[in-house]
This record gives C-alpha cells, sequence and structure tokens, in this order.
C-alpha cells in the first residue's frame, strides 16, 4: 500500500515538473539567443531570478542597455519586459489540442509609432513554426467600416494605400487567450490628422481569439479614453 501510495507521488511530481517544464518560463530561459539577442540564456536566468527574489528586475543587456522584466505570471503562462528604452517583448503560452504547447512571441520598438511582429515556436524543442498555420489571413480593411469608406470614395480593399506608411505590431493579452493586433497609425500621424481616419474606423485594435487549435478574428475596437 505504501509502495503504491509512494508511486502515485512520484507520478504527479514528474507529471507536475514536465507541466512546469513546459511553461513559460522554461520558454523564456530556453529561447534561442537569436529571437532576443538583447539577453543570452545566462542574463535572462539571472532576471528570473532578481524578480522571484522581489529584487530590482533589471540588467545590463548586450547592447550595455537596461532590459527589464516587468510580468512574469506562470498562472497565466504570459511574460512581459522592456529590451530597452524604445523595445519590448511579450510572449504567451497556449495549448493544442494533443497537449503540446504553442508560444506566441511579439517583440515590438515605439520611436513614437510602435511597429512590430509575431512568431509561433512549438513544443518542448521550441521549433519554430510559420504564423499562417495559426492567424488566418489580416486585411488592413478589418479595421474599418467598409460603407464609411465607400461613401468617401475609397475602396475598402485599397485603403492601405491612402497611408504614407502602416505601423502594426501585436501584444499577448495576460488574462486571456488573445492576442491583439495593433495599428499605431495615430502616433506617427498626429492625433488631429488621424481623426478623420478614426471616424472611419471600427477600432485599431484587433482582437485574435485562440480556439484551441487557431486563431480566429474578432471585432476591432477602440479603447474607451
Amino acid at each position: 500500500m505504501i509502495r503504491k501510495i509512494l508511486f502515485i507521488l512520484f507520478a504527479l511530481i514528474a507529471l507536475n515538473s514536465q507541466i512546469n517544464a513546459q511553461g513559460i518560463e522554461f520558454f523564456f530561459s530556453t529561447l534561442p539567443n537569436k529571437y532576443l539577442v538583447q539577453l543570452d540564456q545566462t542574463k535572462r536566468q539571472v532576471l528570473l531570478n532578481k524578480f522571484r527574489n522581489q529584487k530590482d528586475s533589471t540588467i545590463l543587456n548586450n547592447y550595455m542597455g537596461e532590459s527589464k522584466l516587468l510580468i512574469c505570471d506562470e498562472e497565466n503562462e504570459y511574460i512581459r519586459m522592456q529590451t530597452s528604452s524604445q523595445g519590448n517583448w511579450a510572449a504567451k503560452k497556449f495549448t493544442l489540442p494533443d497537449g503540446e504547447p504553442l508560444f506566441a512571441l511579439c517583440n515590438w520598438v515605439c520611436a513614437p509609432a510602435c511597429d512590430g511582429d509575431l512568431s509561433f515556436f512549438k513544443g518542448n524543442n521550441i521549433t519554430p513554426v510559420k504564423s499562417n498555420n495559426f492567424v488566418p489571413l489580416l486585411q488592413f480593411k478589418d479595421f474599418f467600416i467598409a460603407d464609411s469608406l465607400l461613401a468617401y470614395d475609397i475602396n475598402p480593399d485599397k485603403v492601405e494605400d491612402c497611408f504614407d506608411m502602416i505601423f502594426v505590431h501585436y501584444e499577448p493579452q495576460q488574462n486571456s487567450d488573445t492576442l491583439l493586433v495593433i495599428i499605431d497609425n495615430e502616433t506617427y500621424m498626429g492625433e488631429k490628422d488621424f481623426t478623420k481616419w478614426r471616424r472611419r474606423m471600427k477600432g485599431n485594435k484587433l482582437p485574435l481569439i485562440w480556439k484551441g487549435n487557431e486563431f480566429a478574428i474578432g471585432e476591432a475596437f477602440f479603447d474607451e479614453k
């Protein structure tokens, strides 16, 4: 009986270790250096230790600037840091139907408009996978009210041609299985010039909602001011 209890106990410990090994801290610690060039794996581990010990979670990065770990939320499998005065980095774990982890990595730079990209990594080997395996085709017109554009003789399929430059970045959400796609042209153009476009938009943030094996496009929205 005692042997059986010990066997179950060890099995639970092993299972818990396996789950933790696939978590967001594991991803942050073992992600190859080329995907986070500011901090090598050793410095990342130091940063995690500082954060756990409630010390100042700032470290001198590989470019002699400061990087700061802002959030490390194991419960929600979410991590976010400031890699430099203008650089941002965030990641979140999602789970595939077979239980395998899928990590979404977002990094963006704001100077002052924010622009960035989205990458995915799968499994304990942190294997890069193509974004289009999980994210449907996004179009700039998804942020706009089609009838409003047509009223001004603007073709919704060509709305991006009206902009000198388009700034888009992605941010995983800490408390939901959602990625936000964010247009930051207001910062680039200035609030006054952006106002005329705002009236024709559904929003400047578009949620991508995790459905277990892929993301679905939600409805664009503006944050309430």
